[in-house]
């Protein structure tokens, strides 16, 4: 029995031709080219999600900055409309605005949100140097609105800028 059945191997490895070796030769260098491919697509997606991380930790920089200046705007104004009038408090409060403003520039790139915090500052100036505006009462207010507004379509903007699927959840902004 042995040697038929090493006869029958005999002839079926007699019958592989040409054919057969290139079959063979192709299924492996298809097999090669799949792995190839497979870490290319690897490669190509992670990079793609590294970029879209650091736009996300940007945009959630930039709208930590957006909310910290908010906060600070607001408390001027509390500081500014406190009864009894404490300038020290206001200065106080002017000077934390001052550092977390410069603080924050670089995240911020809007030259209309810029230009109306200089006039703000200008206008916190004018209250502590006694030189306000008694004609409008509510000039601050309104400047801080102005600047609120400013802040939220900045960060409507730069939401769309940022153009990718998870995004944090800013519902409580608006």
């Amino acid at each position: 029995m042995n040697s038929e059945g090493e006869e029958q191997k005999e002839e079926n490895h007699e019958r592989k031709g040409p054919l057969d070796y290139v079959t063979q030769i192709a299924t492996l260098l298809i097999g090669i080219a799949g792995i190839i491919v497979g870490i290319y697509e690897f490669t190509a997606q992670q990079s793609s999600n590294d970029r879209d991380e650091f736009k996300r930790r940007m945009w959630e920089r930039r709208l930590n900055a957006c909310m910290e200046i908010s906060g600070e705007i607001g408390n001027m104004i509390n500081k500014a409309h406190a009864s009894p009038f404490v300038p020290d408090s206001l200065v106080k409060a002017a000077s934390e605005f001052q550092r977390i403003y410069w603080k924050n520039l670089p995240l911020l790139e809007d030259s209309s949100m810029d230009a109306e915090i200089h006039i703000f500052r200008d206008l916190i100036t004018d209250k502590l140097t006694g030189n306000e505006d008694v004609g409008n009462p509510r000039i601050l207010e309104m400047r801080a609105e102005k600047i609120s507004d400013l802040i939220r379509s900045y960060i409507k903007n730069s939401w769309r800028d940022l153009d990718i699927k998870a995004k944090p959840d800013s519902s409580a902004l608006w």
